[in-house]
C-alpha cells in the first residue's frame, strides 16, 4: 500500500471516528440550531442542504488530495531522467 493511501485511510478513519463521537454527545438545542433559519419549517431543508453540500465538497477535496499525490510521483520521475 502506498504511503499516500495509507495516511488518507488514517486520515478517513480519524474523521469517521469523531464524526461518530459527536454524534453521541448531547448537546444542547442551541447548539443544534447554530446557522439554521429560526424558522422550523426551513430547518430541515437546511440540514439536508449541509450535509448534501458537505459530501460532495468532502469528495471534491479527496480526489484533489489523490491527484496531487499523483501528480507529485509523476514529477519526480520527470526530474530523475
Amino acid at each position: 500500500m502506498e504511503p499516500y493511501a495509507l495516511y488518507f485511510l488514517c486520515l478517513a478513519l480519524f474523521v469517521a471516528g469523531l464524526a461518530y463521537h459527536q454524534k453521541g454527545q448531547d448537546r444542547d438545542e442551541e447548539d443544534l440550531t447554530l446557522a439554521l433559519p429560526k424558522d422550523v419549517s426551513k430547518q430541515a431543508e437546511a440540514r439536508r442542504f449541509k450535509r448534501e453540500y458537505f459530501t460532495v465538497y468532502f469528495l471534491v477535496v479527496s480526489a484533489d488530495w489523490i491527484q496531487v499525490s499523483r501528480l507529485l510521483a509523476v514529477v519526480r520521475k520527470l526530474a530523475a531522467c
